[in-house]
């Protein structure tokens, strides 16, 4: 990589996943208008759904603390987060020095992880300032909502107790509540690459517009992780 692609990368990515977030969500948004779909705490399935995602997600962080689990990868995921907070680009700090309580880089690099969990992360630093905790809270985030997701695909096929039954199924392998309690990427692309899955059957079931978008905004969303 030549020192021109390196600074253009370094300093125009943070503002380019901006931009794609922003597009994401406002096409989401239009595509749920034009399905009339609502989600509504009045429904009691839906509801039910709701607080069986939360409660497990729960019980998720108390059996299992939250953890680095690959240190390495996990600390350069969130130095790209922290150099987006302070100066909105995606430098990766190799090497620094605290000062008054602030961590100040000497050598930076180049991020070789995906951009799109840093940046995630950098909202919720924007919300409580900078703490290393925020990558599990946004990891606990994704658990629920993969767990909701499961919840709200699953009923529309069967009834209340075989949903639970598959939020137990996708739980009882060791690796998913690992990776949720960590503060990896991983289930952040777990979420990604099943919305991707979800809005694609739903496609390949009634082909229409509204869901070809939605296919194709989880695809450009998982494309970055």
């Amino acid at each position: 990589m030549t020192e021109i692609t390196k600074t253009i990368f370094i300093q125009s990515s943070f503002y380019i996943i901006f931009f794609l977030i922003i597009v994401a969500q406002t096409q989401c948004f239009l595509v749920a208008k034009k399905l009339d779909y609502k989600f509504t705490f009045r429904s009691r399935p839906q509801l039910y759904g709701l607080v069986s995602s939360l409660f497990l997600t729960v019980i998720c962080f108390v059996s299992v603390p939250p953890n680095f689990r690959v240190l390495s990868d996990e600390t350069n995921l969130l130095s790209v987060s922290q150099s987006m907070l302070q100066d909105g680009t995606v430098n990766q700090s190799l090497m620094g020095f605290k000062y008054y309580g602030n961590l100040h880089s000497i050598v930076q690099g180049v991020p070789n992880r995906p951009l799109l969990f840093p940046f995630l992360t950098f909202l919720l630093h924007v919300l409580t300032g900078y703490h290393y905790e925020n990558a599990f809270i946004l990891n606990g985030i994704f658990l629920f909502l993969c767990l909701l997701g499961i919840d709200l695909v699953v009923r529309k096929f069967g009834d209340g107790f075989t949903a639970l039954a598959a939020q137990l199924l996708f739980l009882s392998h060791p690796i998913v509540v690992l990776s949720a309690t960590s503060a990896g990427f991983e289930t952040a692309n777990l979420f990604f690459f099943l919305s991707t899955l979800t809005a694609l059957f739903f496609f390949v079931k009634e082909p229409g517009p509204e869901k070809f978008s939605l296919f194709w905004i989880s695809l450009l969303l998982f494309f970055p992780l």
